[in-house]
C-alpha cells in the first residue's frame, strides 16, 4: 500500500470514529472532557489529514508533468 493511500485511509477512518464518538456518545459527560468535543476534534484531525494528503498528492502529479 502506497503511503498516500495509506495516509488517506488513516485520515477517514479518524474522521469516521469522530464522527461516531460525536454523534453516539455526545451526551456522555466525562469530569474532565466532553465526548462530543473528543469528536469534533477527531473529525477535523481526519479531515485535515485527508485534505493534506490529497493536496500533497496533486502537488506531486503536478510536480511530475514538468
Amino acid at each position: 500500500m502506497s503511503s498516500e493511500l495509506r495516509s488517506l485511509t488513516t485520515g477517514l477512518v479518524v474522521f469516521a470514529v469522530g464522527l461516531v464518538v460525536h454523534l453516539v456518545l455526545g451526551d456522555v459527560e466525562l469530569p474532565f472532557v466532553s465526548l462530543r468535543i473528543v469528536g469534533f476534534v477527531l473529525m477535523v484531525v481526519g479531515g485535515l489529514e485527508v485534505i493534506a494528503t490529497l493536496g500533497h498528492s496533486a502537488w506531486r502529479a503536478i510536480r511530475a508533468k514538468v
